[in-house]
């Protein structure tokens, strides 16, 4: 039972299997599962905890860890980067997408020159996915043929959908109306909706010009990619919607959100990435007068002269679970400005 890292300058791992915590009291936070010294093993299960990385490292370089059967208490870190913790279930899926996002995700912000902060970004790696609809589920036509696509540099992507917050800064500086909130929904940490393509377009040149660095709207390959973070199932934590997990019509049996809820509500996907289904749909770079516009190459995308239709990904609070699947796509007029359509950004990082 061994587990191969990459990239992770020390591991700790803890498992309760051997020796359960007492059960917490009513209303009170579960403790993480504490590192225990590894004296205390026994013939049921081998633990190690490694102080540092040489401590555990295969003749390859490559840190690795014996961990124990159930669940156990992983932290992760390395130079410039936040430690990281999670409680993981040996020999689950989950468990390596858990273990892939401590080592990938690092956080960061970028100073405005004129003052505060840029929405929180996540780094994203490179590689290669299926793009369009893998799971064969609810498939719509405009999710086929399948293709091989890649990302082929680092990127990063708001941790979150464009806020209230975030988007009214824009306006202020710019000079220009704030998006409206016809709904009278409060603001703040809510995703700005009634945004029109060419309005978040602009947020992202605004950005770009108050921190130097190239944001943009993301392609819908980039979008997909991030959205799926090396998942192949129709969402990213599988293949049915669950409950509870996404803010959309029929995703939740107490759903307490009618209309947007706050960014941040639901988990985030094995990259970090929160509400990459349901919430709000999410513009995309690509023009959508080609029902094959998912297929053609970056450069038409961002070059084509005459783009009135453009594409949406990640579906909505407003539409059902199938809406919301990695593969989904809407294509409308860029000049929608709808109380279920907002934006996330991408940083092309050099």
């Amino acid at each position: 039972n061994r587990i191969e890292f990459d990239n992770v300058e020390s591991i700790a791992a803890a498992s309760e299997t051997a020796n359960p915590p007492a059960t917490p009291e009513e209303g009170s936070p579960t403790p993480r599962p504490p590192a225990r010294d590894d004296s205390e093993a026994d013939g049921r299960t081998k633990r190690l905890i490694a102080g540092t990385a040489s401590a555990a490292t295969s003749d390859a370089g490559t840190p690795d860890i014996s961990l124990p059967a159930g669940d156990g208490g992983v932290r992760a870190t390395r130079p410039g980067s936040a430690s990281r913790e999670a409680v993981v279930r040996h020999a689950t899926p989950s468990m390596r997408q858990q273990v892939t996002r401590m080592q990938t995700a690092t956080e960061f912000v970028d100073p405005l020159s004129s003052g505060g902060v840029g929405p929180a970004m996540v780094t994203i790696p490179p590689g290669a996915f299926r793009m369009g609809c893998v799971s064969g589920r609810g498939c719509f036509e405009n999710e086929l043929p399948l293709r091989d696509a890649e990302v082929n540099r680092p990127i990063a992507l708001s941790k979150f959908e464009i806020t209230y917050n975030d988007y009214d800064r824009f306006t202020q500086a710019s000079h220009r109306p704030r998006a409206e909130n016809p709904a009278n929904w409060e603001r703040g940490a809510l995703p700005v909706v009634s945004v029109s393509w060419k309005d978040a377009a602009d947020y992202t040149a605004w950005l770009a010009g108050e921190t130097g660095r190239n944001y943009r709207l993301p392609t819908e390959s980039e979008w997909e990619y991030a959205a799926r973070a090396q998942t192949d199932t129709a969402y990213n934590w599988g293949n049915a919607p669950g409950d509870g997990l996404a803010n959309c019509t029929g995703c939740s049996t107490g759903d307490t959100h009618w209309g947007t809820a706050p960014v941040g509500s639901f988990a985030a996907n094995p990259w970090g990435l929160h509400d990459v289904h349901g919430n709000v749909w999410e513009w995309v770079a690509d023009c959508g007068n080609s029902p094959q516009s998912a297929h053609r190459s970056m450069a038409s995308q961002s070059t084509a002269a005459d783009c009135r239709r453009r594409v949406r990904r990640g579906g909505s609070w407003v539409h059902a679970p199938p809406r919301m699947r990695s593969a989904s796509r809407d294509v409308t007029t860029s000049q929608l400005r709808s109380l279920d359509t907002g934006f996330r950004v991408l940083l092309q990082l050099e």
